[in-house]
């Protein structure tokens, strides 16, 4: 009987470890991105970061480099940037360990039509670089 249950539940812990895998984590938000919209980069924070650091990192980096922040949840940071023939919109899903960054973001022709999926790669490396900045600003100690 005992080793009856042991072969449950190790084929249960293997089965469930197979479809994280296959399936992939699912994070907050996953429900809401809008159809088409790509991971575009992972950020690792350091120990002893808190969420609300993490998200103010985030936000900080968005307004300095002139993006309009339009919506902030206790796991998500939508930004919105229309300039030099792009009109992106990225969602940062975050937590105390990682940031995910996901783009909806297309090329856009003189009168604002949207043309093609286009991801504004060093607008997104800029961020990826502000980021960890700003947050080891928000971890000081108060002096």
């Amino acid at each position: 009987m005992k080793c009856f249950l042991l072969l449950f539940r190790t084929f249960f812990a293997v089965c469930g470890i197979l479809v994280f895998c296959v399936a992939g984590p699912r994070m907050a938000g996953d429900d809401v991105l809008p159809n088409g919209a790509q991971s575009v980069g992972m950020l690792t924070m350091p120990r002893g970061a808190s969420a609300r650091q993490v998200q103010q990192a985030i936000v900080t980096s968005l307004t300095k480099r002139s993006w309009i922040v339009k919506s902030v949840d206790d796991s998500t940071v939508v930004g919105y940037l229309k300039h030099r023939g792009y009109e992106a919109t990225l969602t940062f899903r975050y937590d105390e360990n990682h940031i995910e960054i996901i783009s909806d973001s297309y090329e856009i022709d003189s009168d604002g039509k949207r043309l093609e999926r286009k991801n504004p790669t060093r607008w997104i490396d800029y961020l990826k670089q502000d980021i960890p900045h700003y947050l080891a600003v928000e971890m000081q100690p108060a002096k």
